[in-house]
């Protein structure tokens, strides 16, 4: 069994015997040498190791390229895609804008036409109409105006918002002298314009009846207005005058004054409601949530 030998060096021993059992006294030696298959030598293994290494290598270089070519295809992809929906974007922000600013000149056109009629009327209480609508009219077009100057044509900054406001109100409803001041606790943060308009519209109001009523039984007129978030979405906003607030036994709620009406139908409009109190004067509690809270709770 001499193929069944391991590899080495080996010396095959023989002698013969005679008829009658007697051993020669002489051997024969024969040297074998089982030769070291080629797959059992180290430098076969190392080679082997390094036609492993060498097919490894080439396979991660030819995936790696591979991968490289459909990165770069991507990105380029991706780049083009990404100019095509910056110029998209900015022909819509151009649109808006032109669009707020068209709104926003037409509700001036219509608040100078209320302003003529009413400058021709000889009814009092046609003209006070007038000038309340020509007011709705002007808070409305305040808001796309300050649309159209921001950045951001979707939302709007309710402090600037509010100091226009109050301006714009003092200046419809004249004081003869009388000192009227605002005080806002808002911080700085920006609602949609689905939800500012008709905020904007609630505030007009009550601005307007404070200035109407509120202030001509005071030596000074106060406003006080604070707003705080009271979960991400939902609002509190609280308005407060000096003056000598509603009459006992005066339920808002079921007031048939169309200033109350629209604010009660305003606040349902961006989800929210109204408490009244008085506190050393009116004190108006508005809850109301943004178009996107909205949006979720349906």
């Amino acid at each position: 069994r001499i193929s069944g030998l391991a590899h080495g060096e080996y010396t095959l021993r023989i002698k013969g015997q005679n008829a009658e059992g007697q051993w020669s006294e002489d051997e024969l030696r024969v040297p074998l040498i089982v030769v070291t298959p080629v797959v059992s030598r180290w430098w076969f293994s190392m080679l082997l190791v390094f036609v492993l290494l060498g097919i490894v290598y080439l396979f991660f270089r030819i995936r790696t390229q591979e991968i490289k070519k459909s990165k770069d295809a991507l990105e380029k992809t991706v780049e083009e895609r990404t100019r095509q929906l910056n110029v998209s974007l900015a022909e819509k922000e151009i649109l808006i804008r032109e669009i707020h600013h068209r709104v926003n000149n037409n509700l001036q056109v219509i608040s100078g036409l209320l302003e003529l009629e009413e400058k021709n009327s000889t009814d009092e209480t046609l003209t006070i109409r007038m000038a309340e609508g020509r007011n709705r009219l002007r808070s409305i077009a305040l808001i796309h105006q300050n649309l159209y100057k921001n950045k951001n044509v979707a939302f709007i900054e309710i402090n600037s918002f509010l100091e226009g406001l109050f301006r714009q109100v003092k200046e419809v409803f004249k004081t003869d002298g009388k000192p009227v001041e605002i005080s806002s606790r808002v911080p700085e943060m920006e609602l949609d314009i689905e939800t500012a308009v008709p905020l904007g519209l609630i505030l007009n109001e009550l601005m307007t009846n404070s200035f109407k009523y509120a202030f001509k039984a005071v030596g000074e007129g106060k406003i006080q207005i604070s707003m705080e978030v009271l979960e991400a979405g939902k609002y509190e906003l609280i308005y407060k005058d000096n003056g000598p607030g509603l009459p006992p036994n005066y339920d808002p709620k079921e007031s048939q004054s169309m200033g109350m009406m629209l604010i009660f139908d305003l606040i349902r409009q961006i989800g929210g409601y109204v408490n009244y109190e008085f506190e050393a004067g009116s004190k108006f509690s508005l809850v109301f949530t943004n178009n996107k809270y909205r949006k979720q709770s349906d």
